[in-house]
């Protein structure tokens, strides 16, 4: 031996050390692959939920249009209904207006007859009733009207007639008052006035 010593070196043992890094590597995989199901559970929880609020706002949306439609059907309905009445009324005003050029009107003529007025009521020219101020002019006339047709819907045109000089005030006062009886019971009864005074 000449004093010099071999060195054997270090001999480093890797087999325990791989196992650590083994280990190590599945315990992540199986952190990594635990972690993903677990996000994969909440995607899903959250796609149902999404899900959910989705076929509640359709379902709730369907309501919504349901119920806008069944009101625009009332809407329409009323609508045709009111046009329906408005061709009725305006078949009836017609019918009166074509009645009216043809003569056929009732006629309340108030006349001053040997110091008395009395009220002539006639239709189509022929004569139908005589009052006196006296009497119940306005129960008379609404009676007449209904007689007539008033609260079947017909529409009926009056004139009254007089002679401002001829009649007395007080009693044209009462006419007056009779006829606007008429006319508040029936919307469909329409009167004019006319002095034939000069």
């Amino acid at each position: 031996m000449n004093g010099f010593k071999k060195n054997k070196g270090i001999v480093l043992e890797l087999t325990s050390l791989l196992d650590v890094i083994m280990i190590m590597l599945f315990w992540v995989m199986t952190d990594v692959s635990a972690s993903a199901d677990s996000q994969k559970e909440d995607a899903k929880a959250q796609v149902q939920a999404v899900t959910q609020q989705l076929e509640e706002q359709k379902q709730k949306s369907a309501d919504e249009l349901k119920n806008l439609r069944e009101d625009m059907q009332k809407q329409i309905d009323e609508a045709y209904k009111k046009a329906e009445s408005i061709n009725s009324n305006a078949a009836k005003n017609q019918q009166a207006l074509d009645g009216y050029t043809q003569g056929m009107l009732i006629s309340l003529d108030m006349r001053n007859e040997n110091g008395t007025d009395k009220l002539y009521i006639s239709r189509n020219d022929e004569d139908i009733m005589t009052v006196t101020p006296d009497e119940d002019i306005s129960g008379r006339l609404i009676s007449l009207f209904e007689g007539l047709g008033a609260a079947d819907g017909e529409v009926m045109l009056a004139a009254v007639v007089y002679d401002g000089d001829a009649v007395l005030y007080r009693n044209m006062r009462i006419v007056e008052t009779a006829v606007q009886a008429v006319s508040d019971k029936y919307e469909n009864v329409y009167f004019t006035y006319i002095n034939t005074s000069k």
